[in-house]
């Protein structure tokens, strides 16, 4: 299985002038990367709107991960809009998973004992 890695950058406020500084850096590192920004409203796709406050961003990742979930990725990394990755971290260089993730959604299911 190939690596295939999701880049989600996190932001805590809204700051649509760091989208084209973040895309330089980071989209030739990786073949996926995702933004997710409060209220954003704009036109790009690759940008996830959430609506919470930043105190809270922590529900920021499970409002945004049905728009960023991949099935056959291997890895997601995030960060902060703020933070710089050491340039030696790039796709090519994550290892190969030894399993393949789980499915998402999973069911919950409960067997009734017989």
């Amino acid at each position: 299985m190939q690596t295939k890695i999701v880049l989600i950058i996190i932001f805590n406020h809204r700051y649509d002038d760091n989208l084209e500084k973040l895309d330089r850096i980071y989209k030739n590192r990786f073949s996926n990367v995702y933004y997710i920004m409060p209220f954003y409203d704009g036109p790009r796709l690759d940008v996830i709107p959430v609506y919470e406050n930043s105190f809270c961003f922590q529900g920021y990742v499970a409002q945004a991960l049905a728009s960023f979930y991949m099935r056959d990725c291997t890895h997601y990394v995030f960060i902060g809009d703020d933070l710089l990755l050491n340039p030696n971290l790039n796709q090519p260089l994550f290892p190969r998973p030894p399993v393949r993730p789980p499915a998402f959604p999973t069911a919950f299911t409960s067997k009734a004992n017989s």
